[in-house]
């Protein structure tokens, strides 16, 4: 068997194995790229792209139906056309996957289509072609995971898959998640005529976040109708002919809910066939890995959903590690920062939040200062109808250095980049207070909630 020498072998094409291998060909490296299904990975092709285009649509449903009335708008009874907008979702899919091959091309990385499985650190079996590298980088992504009761009952209970290739809604849905893309699918199967209940095993709907956004999308949801259950489980299914009788459990109670269809919704890493155990790589959910991407066997390096807690499966993550990994891969010498990490949400309102939580800035041993600015006091805020909008900011009491910024309300998603840079610059409440925003923006509120740390609001009431 001839074996096929690279500077470099990337096992995964979505965005974490495509910046890794983009980067490390700009480097000069000779890379191979592996992939086993189509490029672009789980984001692209069943994820976040997908999911974003659906929330878009709902959306616009949602605003045409009940705002647009309000400024003066006549149009109709409008309805959602899912054969029309599914088309729409798998042409802009197919675009973006090809330019993804153009990109790949013309950086002449050896595009390898198949499964790759480790025969030793630095080599890999493709379809009985043996692959060497000096480095190589796992970015095989994630899946979702099996429904727990597939078997039994297959006509009924689903994967996330489902709510993206719909031509008809049911009636009654019961989606089990603690995935963050099931508030997208709650919202939007609701829309379009279903009972939904969202249920889940935590606490609180987005646990790993503020309170103040987490309480303040669950609020939302339950008045648009999603009957959302936190703290319960899924125990057991049974077949009646009137549907699935789901039985949830809270607080040691039961209760039995019948629907005609369950939806999984759990995100898992997907690395079973890759052979981890013959390079002596353990892995629980994620490969762990350090912050130069690199996990415990040398030169080989994770990246992406591969190497992350499903609340953190971010493509923008996976490539900012891509790029780290192919830097240290090819000689230089490059650390991942997530201390800026933004995490965006299509849902109506969206949610970005940035940096840190007040929980975790206090479980960092930060003593902490909080402003607020609502969104329905801010004259933008009120011509695009900001009922529920807010932005959260969280300092350093001691230095003012802005350690998070928690935003919830119409296109916050991108005022995420601009409290990205505030933290990743280490900007201080002063100089966010002090920055020369536009009138009228929403951003000129990110200003104001800067000003509410101070003590020192302009156009709202002081929140302390």
């Amino acid at each position: 068997m001839k074996t096929r020498k690279h500077d470099l072998i990337v096992v995964g094409g979505g965005a974490g194995g495509t910046a890794t291998a983009l980067r490390a060909a700009q480097l000069g490296g000779k890379v191979a790229l592996i992939e086993k299904n189509h490029l672009g990975g789980f984001c692209m092709n069943r994820g976040c792209i997908p999911f974003s285009h659906m929330a878009i649509a709902s959306d616009y449903l949602h605003k045409i139906s009940t705002l647009a009335r309000e400024m003066g708008i006549e149009a109709g009874s409008p309805k959602l056309n899912l054969s029309v907008l599914n088309r729409r979702q798998d042409e802009l899919i197919k675009g973006m996957r090809e330019g993804i091959r153009g990109l790949l091309t013309k950086s002449s990385v050896n595009l390898i289509s198949g499964d790759a499985q480790f025969v030793e650190p630095h080599t890999v079996i493709v379809a009985g072609q043996e692959f060497t590298a000096e480095n190589i980088v796992i970015a095989i992504g994630s899946k979702w995971a099996s429904p727990r009761f597939e078997g039994r009952f297959r006509d009924r209970v689903f994967d996330g898959d489902y709510v993206l290739s719909l031509r008809k809604v049911s009636e009654t849905l019961l989606i089990y998640s603690d995935n963050p893309f099931s508030l997208q699918a709650a919202q939007f199967l609701a829309r379009n005529g279903a009972t939904v209940y969202l249920v889940t095993t935590k606490r609180r709907l987005l646990y790993w976040e503020s309170k103040t956004i987490s309480s303040r999308i669950t609020k939302i949801l339950r008045e648009q109708g999603i009957h959302v259950l936190t703290g319960t489980s899924v125990a057991s299914c049974a077949n009646k002919r009137n549907g699935l009788e789901v039985t949830v459990v809270s607080n040691g109670k039961e209760k039995a809910i019948v629907v005609d269809k369950l939806i999984y919704m759990k995100k898992v890493a997907d690395f079973e066939e890759l052979g981890l155990d013959r390079i002596g790589l353990q892995a629980d959910d994620y490969l762990k890995v350090n912050e130069r991407m690199e996990t415990s066997v040398r030169g080989v390096y994770a990246v992406g959903d591969v190497a992350a807690p499903e609340q953190l499966h971010y493509s923008h993550l996976a490539s900012a590690g891509g790029l780290v990994a192919a830097q240290n891969c090819m000689g230089r010498t490059s650390y991942l920062d997530h201390r800026s990490l933004p995490r965006i949400l299509y849902t109506t309102p969206q949610i970005a939040c940035i940096g840190l939580s007040p929980k975790d800035a206090k479980a960092r041993g930060y003593k902490i200062l909080t402003g607020m600015a609502p969104l329905n006091m801010n004259p933008f805020g009120m011509i695009m109808f900001q009922v529920y909008g807010l932005i959260e900011l969280i300092a350093d009491k001691d230095y003012g250095e802005i350690l998070g910024i928690n935003m919830i309300g119409d296109e916050v998603c991108e005022m995420a980049g601009e409290a990205v840079l505030a933290i990743q610059l280490e900007a201080t409440v002063d100089d966010l207070a002090s920055a020369l925003f536009p009138h009228p923006t929403l951003s000129e509120s990110l200003s104001e909630a800067a000003r509410d740390c101070l003590g020192a609001t302009l156009y709202i009431p002081q929140s302390g």
